[in-house]
């Protein structure tokens, strides 16, 4: 029995298929932001773990942790086409979100390999990693502000407004040349990606558990 629906009730149909689709999320949605936020903390105290114990000859290699970041990047790009079933129904808000954060994997591999490209371990070229982080944590921001209004889910927002609190602090200390330690900026960077990434990655999940 086919059953005759008016504009109105279309609308408000969609809408609901919509609210529902943004309100139900896959089992271990948030388990990639938790790699990531993990992953880049590590590698950002290791960065600052090297820069305080080796010779400032050598400062500028310990930069080179940072190309660790590649093969994270095969890894859960693995990692995501492995559990692509797991997921029953894919609607464009998924799309959207999934686009933004390829976009953001692909700029920033860019900007690595460009890095790297003029990177010859002396003074000059050694200064470009020192943009490393705010590129990060602004990249972050955009595309964890763009996640939380695509899906409506307001953790995001925090972690977004958390990462442009950190860009903020590097540039409060890159203005006023506050302390000529390259160590803190990288603590800073591991502190908004534990915040930023990994808290709104577990409550992702926990939101998961219960839709499931």
């Amino acid at each position: 029995m086919e059953t005759n629906f008016s504009e109105k009730e279309s609308l408000a149909l969609i809408n609901e298929m919509i609210a529902q689709a943004r309100n139900n999320v896959r089992k271990g949605a948030g388990n990639s932001m938790i790699f990531w936020g993990v992953a880049i903390a590590v590698i950002a105290l290791s960065n600052s773990l090297l820069l305080a114990f080796l010779k400032p000859e050598f400062e500028n290699y310990s930069y080179s942790v940072w190309a660790l970041c590649l093969p994270l990047v095969v890894i859960d790009f693995y990692v995501n086409w492995k559990n692509r079933h797991t997921q029953l129904v894919k609607t464009h808000i998924d799309t959207i979100i999934g686009a933004v954060w390829q976009g953001f994997l692909i700029t920033y591999a860019i900007f690595l390999a460009f890095i790297f490209a003029l990177y010859r371990a002396d003074g000059w070229s050694g200064i470009l990693f020192i943009f490393i982080t705010p590129f990060v944590l602004l990249l972050c921001g955009l595309c964890t502000y763009a996640t939380a209004k695509a899906c409506r889910f307001k953790p995001f927002v925090f972690g977004a407004i958390v990462f442009w609190a950190g860009f903020a602090c590097w540039s409060l200390m890159a203005v006023f040349n506050i302390g000529e330690n390259e160590i803190i900026p990288f603590i800073i960077l591991a502190v908004c990606m534990l915040l930023g990434f990994v808290v709104p990655g577990l409550l992702l999940n926990k939101k998961s558990d219960c839709d499931v």
